[in-house]
């Protein structure tokens, strides 16, 4: 098996820690935003979820998930 035939174990790789780290980033967001408004709605501090950050994060994750599959087929 050559080093070449391999390539496409790591465009799975990458697709695969690309998705888990955008689940990761929209777990984290949510989670802080309501820490943030669990503490702070005693002193006036509220956090809103901003939605275009997310979206454009899994956007960007699907087409690398859709540009691995064109590769692959």
């Amino acid at each position: 098996m050559d080093i070449a035939d391999i390539g496409w174990l790591e465009d799975i790789q990458d697709a695969i820690n690309l998705v888990n780290s955008v689940l990761q980033v929209t777990v984290a967001l949510t989670r802080a935003i309501d820490v943030v408004n669990s503490i702070g709605g005693n002193l006036g501090i509220r956090g809103e979820r901003g939605s275009s950050f997310l979206v454009l994060s899994w956007i960007s994750s699907s087409l690398m998930v859709c540009a691995t599959t064109f590769v692959l087929v």
